[in-house]
């Protein structure tokens, strides 16, 4: 059980957690089963955060697009 801390101090305790990217997939995986107002903090600070920040990066490679089924020599 967490102690009976507001919401707005747990996010700014677990802030500095979040700040390190190496515990960020642990602290959504693992610290939102803890109690609902862990699940709130950790949400707040992905949404407001972690989120505007994120990216996907992604490479498509040589698209070939073969029309009628005949490959182009």
């Amino acid at each position: 059980m967490c102690i009976k801390l507001p919401t707005e101090l747990w996010i700014r305790i677990l802030s500095f957690v979040a700040n390190d990217q190496v515990d960020r997939p642990e602290l959504w995986v693992s610290g939102r089963a803890v109690s609902a107002t862990f699940k709130e903090a950790i949400e707040t600070i992905y949404s407001e955060k972690l989120l505007p920040k994120t990216f996907i990066r992604y490479h498509l490679g040589k698209i070939i697009l073969f029309l009628g089924g005949l490959s182009p020599n």
